[in-house]
């Protein structure tokens, strides 16, 4: 038996989902340096093209889920349109100087020398062992089985992007790195793919760290060392295991620093158009955004100020502001379509564009904070670190310095120590150093206070407002401040030899792939827990005995690849069978990674059961497409979608002493099954009681589940009764 055509098909659509927004994005980086720009190098264009690519992959999804098109047919069209008007964008770039310096760039990615080349595999292998975790392994975080996972099945079952209902508040926060994930979903019907985003942005925000680092001075050795140590931190690694948006927040908001230097450095307006763009990118994220964009507005500023005895030098003529007018207004047009959707959303809803939060000028309330998470917000600081650390305490030193090690690693201690001879750089280092220095200087105390001050990051309430180790997981909310600490680093005015540096980058990378095959634990996954590894020998029986001939398959295919490149004899110019080998390499490498994102479903789709108990098995089997599956205290919405995300999960509590009210609700949402639990605490009594006894105990029928606690309580709603009840009330 051959490879089955679903195969094929969600191979199409992931090269699909990978290449529709190329276009657009060639065109982003090509038209941003049109002019004298192109002479600064590959980084700049590198960095362009990445922010485009994110910008108008979120458009894409933002405009299916509008006209109501989230589908996988959708994806298919909308990947199309991307293409077609994107290769049609790229051919009206006026001038070769752009796409000549675009082609540049990425030949550049290529050559490596050492050391780069081998601190690039190190990173490689971060990479490869993070993503063995996230494809094979069901993913335990809390946030993501809760409301992100659930949010996300939600828009593929009803086709648009509809509010979740369950976390209200959480449903007012900008959901576009949500977004992205669930399109890799359509594409492939996997949930294991959708953390693929992830890894992406991980890549992204070394990029720019890196072309951040350069720009403000540092040598190419300092500026990779100081990326290495700050993307490896073992928490960063981590949150790539689950729907987290801490690192897309670091990335795009190193992007934007990068582009508003640029756009100080050249006076280009195109830079300051993707300076924006990285602003909506870094809102549309995280409600928190706005502040951190607006903070990089400060300090780009504080830099036009130094120019202001000259300022009149440095205005545009009018014919520069008529050629950047259409790439300017195009990429901003965008911008706040993929960014203002989600505050445009919220207005519409709840007559607040930030939801929850109260907005004011002085006295004056411009947006009111209503709904029935009023009190929690009122005072958002409440749970800070900043509020909650005792520094008198010896018991609240020990865990947050026990916290920071754990997840930061030796990476922050050496960031730190790099970063102290910065007040040195002012004296001694150049013109660029000294002067990004004194930015650099302002940002880090701000990041800081923004870090400890932000609301969660010393407890949420559930431990009475006391700190604890809980805190340690919230040291994500600090990756901005990472990326100034490493921006510092990379010029600060030690005297590092090079063969320091070099040791340090070798060392640095060797810890850093120990501490994530650790942390990840790939071992014991594969080796101690038996539940995964059954899971992995039913997978390999199913493989070995049903699909015995994909092998042959893949051998096959690849030859004819190679052979079929080879002898098309290669582009002008090039050797012919020097150009066969590299393109057939390629060719059967992107066959292989295919290959192995089908297997790595399957494995991850056989070791979902054992992980997450037998609830799963009974959703998959009598939780038909378009059903939906009722829950109450329940913080692991996620356990209840089918595979294929075909079924609604819809949050159906009891929200007074009225069980008949409670059962209108039911019969209102067309439950067809009813779940409790698990909860760490029951949090109310009622839907136990109600489904054990009493009037409406008739209409359910428990089929799985002990106490609702540990496990959950799965019961078969019997509609029609529902109904007769009720209408005999």
């Amino acid at each position: 038996m051959f490879l089955t055509l679903d195969f094929y098909l969600d191979s199409f659509r992931i090269l699909l989902l990978l290449l529709g927004p190329v276009p657009w994005a060639a065109w982003t980086a090509a038209a941003s340096c049109c002019g004298d720009e192109a002479k600064r190098g590959p980084l700049p264009l590198l960095v362009a093209f990445g922010a485009g690519w994110f910008l108008f992959q979120m458009l894409a999804g933002i405009l299916l889920g509008m006209v109501g098109l989230f589908s996988t047919t959708g994806l298919v069209l909308g990947e199309f349109a991307l293409i077609g008007s994107g290769i049609a964008a790229l051919s009206m770039v006026r001038g070769t100087a752009g796409l000549d310096a675009l082609r540049s760039a990425v030949r550049w990615l290529f050559p490596m020398v050492y050391p780069e080349s081998a601190v690039l595999r190190g990173l490689v292998w971060v990479g490869a062992i993070t993503t063995a975790a996230v494809l094979l392994v069901p993913t335990t975080s809390f946030d993501t089985l809760s409301y992100h996972l659930p949010s996300m099945a939600t828009w593929v079952a009803l086709g648009n992007l509809t509010m979740f209902d369950h976390y209200y508040y959480i449903s007012l926060y900008p959901f576009g790195w949500e977004l992205l994930g669930s399109m890799w979903f359509l594409a492939t019907g996997s949930d294991s793919l959708v953390y693929l985003v992830n890894l992406m942005v991980w890549a992204y925000w070394a990029l720019s760290l890196f072309a951040l680092c350069r720009a403000i001075g540092a040598t190419t050795g300092k500026a990779l060392l100081s990326t290495v140590i700050a993307v490896t931190c073992p928490i960063a690694v981590l949150t790539l295991t689950g729907v987290y948006v801490d690192v897309p927040l670091a990335a795009f908001f190193t992007a934007a620093l990068y582009f508003a230097i640029g756009y100080h450095e050249t006076r280009s307006l195109r830079q300051l158009a993707l300076f924006l763009v990285s602003f909506a990118l870094i809102c549309s994220v995280k409600m928190s955004g706005p502040v951190y964009g607006v903070l990089i507005g400060a300090v780009l500023a504080g830099l036009e100020l130094t120019r202001l005895p000259d300022w009149r030098s440095w205005l545009p003529g009018a014919s520069r502001l008529r050629a950047d007018a259409k790439y300017i207004a195009a990429l901003l047009g965008v911008a706040f379509v993929a960014c203002g959707y989600w505050y445009l959303r919220n207005l519409w809803n709840v007559g607040n564009p930030l939801g929850f939060v109260e907005v004011k000028i002085g006295s004056f309330v411009l947006f009111p904070a209503e709904g029935p998470i009023e009190e929690m917000v009122r005072d958002p600081a409440r749970g800070s670190l900043l509020n909650l650390f005792d520094w008198s305490s010896p018991e609240d030193r020990f865990v947050v310095g026990r916290e920071i090690l754990r997840y930061f690693g030796l990476n922050l201690p050496l960031l730190l120590v790099l970063a102290l001879g910065l007040p040195y750089t002012l004296f001694k280092g150049g013109d660029a150093p000294r002067k990004y220095g004194i930015a650099l200087l302002f940002l880090i105390p701000i990041t800081a206070y923004l870090y400890a001050g932000s609301p969660f990051t010393g407890d949420n309430g559930g431990r009475g407002y006391v700190i604890t180790p809980w805190m340690g997981w919230q040291l994500r909310y600090s990756f901005p401040l990472i990326t100034v600490l490493a921006a510092s680093a990379s010029i600060s005015a030690w005297v590092l030899p090079r063969m320091l540096v070099r040791g340090l980058l070798f060392t640095g990378m060797g810890y850093t792939i120990v501490s994530v095959l650790i942390g990840t634990k790939p071992i014991k996954w594969f080796f101690v827990d038996q539940t995964l590894l059954e899971g992995f020998l039913g997978m390999w029986q199913w493989f070995a005995v049903r699909q015995a001939s994909i092998t042959v398959t893949c051998f096959c295919a690849a030859l004819a690849l190679i052979g079929g490149i080879r002898l098309l004899g290669g582009w002008p110019g090039d050797a012919p069978r020097a150009t066969g080998r590299r393109y057939g390499r390629a060719a059967l490498g992107v066959f292989v990674l295919l290959s192995a994102t089908y297997f790595f479903a399957l494995a991850h789709h056989a070791a979902k059961q054992p992980a997450y108990g037998p609830v799963i098995g009974y959703i998959r089997e009598h939780a038909p497409a378009g059903s939906v599956v009722a829950y109450a205290q329940s913080q692991r919405g996620y356990w209840f979608v089918n595979d294929d995300w075909s079924n609604r999960v819809q949050y159906v509590p009891a929200r007074n002493d009225d069980p008949m009210q409670w059962l209108q609700e039911l019969v209102d949402a067309d439950t067809s099954i009813f779940i409790i639990g698990p909860t760490r605490e029951k949090m109310s009594a009622k839907e136990l009681d109600w489904t054990g006894s009493g009037p409406v105990a008739s209409c359910f029928h428990k089929v799985l589940g002990k106490d609702g606690i540990e496990d959950p309580l799965v019961f078969e709603f019997d509609a029609e009764k529902a109904r007769a009840l009720l209408g005999a009330r």
